[in-house]
């Protein structure tokens, strides 16, 4: 399933490991505001599940893999909440086409796009529950 609308915005997306992936698009962040700091994607899965997250980066590029000092660029997509924890964990991008990017120790979490990347970052989330 992938999630392009605005009907998105106030709704949870619910995440089961029957249900299949969810797309989420940085494309609906910075053209609509949905999964942007001010509406961010709740991620729900059912209680004692987990939830995991991989990106696919269209805007990878291998000359942009090492920074100087040879360590890792990161180019600051977004951030996933999770507030029963308090934590907060940087999306980057710039790294690899595709990679893990976060598996929850509980069954909700926020995803936030960042829209105010450089050239507006395209990329795709894929949420599952676990």
């Amino acid at each position: 399933m992938h999630l392009g609308g605005t009907q998105y915005c106030t709704s949870p997306v619910k995440v089961t490991p029957t249900s299949g992936t969810v797309t989420l698009a940085s494309y609906t962040a910075q053209k609509y505001g949905c999964g942007a700091a001010r509406a961010p994607w709740r991620v729900e899965a059912e209680p004692g599940q987990r939830i995991n997250i991989t990106m696919l980066d269209f805007g990878w590029n291998s000359d942009d893999l090492v920074s100087t000092l040879g360590s890792l660029k990161c180019t600051t997509y977004g951030y996933i909440v999770e507030r029963s924890l308090g934590t907060n964990r940087t999306i980057c991008g710039g790294t690899t086409r595709h990679r893990h990017v976060y598996l929850s120790s509980s069954s909700s979490v926020d995803v936030v796009i960042a829209t105010t990347t450089d050239g507006d970052a395209n990329f795709l989330l894929d949420v599952e529950g676990w």
